[in-house]
């Protein structure tokens, strides 16, 4: 008897050793196929979509970190799910501040809202919230007055600065609308941004998304390549600027040369503080003595300037008025 069952037991044990070593383990499938391919109609994102990113939690946790799945969300989706702030404008975890983060990139959003922002995997578009031309691309929506039309050129800039600044005395905001909308003294400061910012036409030219606040000046600033101004970014002011009385007009090159009291006649060329808005650095004859240095001494500047300025020396005509031009009569 005892053999007979020592003999049964080891049959069974080898059985069960052979089947262990020779069986294939069963592979579970938990999700249908095509569901990390987003072209698919079984795609994961669509389902999301329709129940929301919480139904994930149960096996990859919480915090999408891997739960009991061992897989974490983040290794395909580095910002995906989006913190419930997201949306916050002011909150750190909203996407302004994460695409600030990011040096201002936005290519991971058009990873799921779709190359134009219309949507794309994600199915939600950009334009839902940016509704300006040109959506979250548009001057206006991280500098500027998002809420005013976008074509408008006094809405693209600050305030609002990138840091959400809105006082003159942040360098970012400064000066800005004073060379604008609200411009006293000529239109030349309106016509663009280019005149202290390099050529942009479009949200990804290098000149616009490089890491720095780029100055370059041009022509009128310049006078048309005689000078080279300068903006100092540790004291915030600028100088050399040809808008600023930095010019120097030659008696024997001009066709009024009784209006002459010396060989040139120079601007006063201050050094002026971009951050110092309202505190008196553009009223008249800061650029330029009344009148200037090596101008007869005539203070009735209408008299020969009428075009341009009236008798208590208001501009009249802000197209004649710092435009590169010497407009005598």
């Amino acid at each position: 008897m005892k053999i007979t069952y020592f003999f049964m037991l080891g049959i069974f044990l080898f059985l069960i050793s052979a089947c262990s070593e020779n069986a294939e383990p069963v592979e579970s499938v938990t999700h249908p196929l095509g569901w990390n391919e987003q072209g698919t109609s079984n795609f994961h994102g669509k389902k999301v979509l329709q129940v929301g990113s919480d139904f994930c939690t149960s096996c990859h946790g919480n915090d999408y970190s891997g739960g009991e799945s061992g897989i974490s969300c983040a290794g395909c989706h580095a910002d995906y799910p989006h913190p419930a702030e997201w949306t916050s404008p002011t909150s750190t975890l909203s996407h302004a501040a994460y695409i600030k983060n990011s040096n201002w990139s936005m290519q991971r959003c058009k990873t799921c809202h779709g190359v134009n922002y219309t949507g794309g995997s994600s199915g939600v578009s950009c334009f839902n919230c940016h509704k300006q031309s040109g959506g979250p691309e548009a001057c206006n929506t991280c500098h500027g007055s998002g809420a005013a039309p976008v074509s408008d050129l006094t809405t693209w800039a600050p305030p609002i600065d990138l840091d959400n600044h809105v006082e003159t005395t942040a360098p970012g905001v400064g000066a800005h609308q004073s060379h604008l909308k609200n411009s006293s003294r000529s239109t030349a400061f309106a016509q663009d941004c280019q005149m202290c910012h390099a050529d942009i036409d479009h949200f990804g030219d290098p000149n616009h998304i490089n890491g720095a606040v780029s100055i370059e000046f041009t022509p009128i600033a310049t006078n048309w390549g005689k000078l080279t101004p300068v903006y100092n970014f540790n004291s915030y002011n600028c100088s050399n600027v040809y808008c600023h009385g930095n010019f120097a007009l030659k008696r024997d090159e001009s066709v009024n040369q009784d209006m002459y009291s010396d060989s040139v006649m120079t601007g006063n060329n201050p050094v002026m503080d971009w951050t110092a808005v309202g505190e008196g650095l553009s009223a008249c004859g800061t650029c330029h003595g009344l009148p200037p240095t090596g101008h007869i001494q005539r203070p009735d500047c209408a008299s020969c300037h009428y075009t341009v300025v009236d008798e208590n020396n208001n501009i009249i005509d802000k197209d004649k008025h710092i435009n590169g031009f010497v407009d005598v009569y």
